[in-house]
């Protein structure tokens, strides 16, 4: 059984796209580069989810590290099939 975590990050002009974070084993948030960016931001504006694997153990450093950039988010709690 998978979590889902619901994150929304701002992009330019105070856009906001949902990002689900899908709890899975040993995978960690990764920063993305500027070309990831880009994509990430037509995926959103095609209003399309975009989805990145965690683990379960980093959400307390993934929450510390949203924080401290200033990034707005919620939990939505969701249950996905395995």
């Amino acid at each position: 059984m998978y979590k889902s975590i619901e994150i929304i990050f701002p992009f330019a002009e105070n856009q906001k796209a949902n990002i689900v974070f899908v709890t899975k084993l040993f995978v960690s948030l990764r920063e993305i580069s500027l070309e990831e960016g880009r994509n990430e931001s037509l995926k959103f504006l095609e209003k399309n989810d975009l989805v990145i694997p965690i683990s379960e153990v980093n959400l307390a450093e993934i929450e510390s590290y949203l924080q401290s950039f200033g990034y707005k988010y919620r939990v939505v709690h969701k249950t996905l099939p395995e």
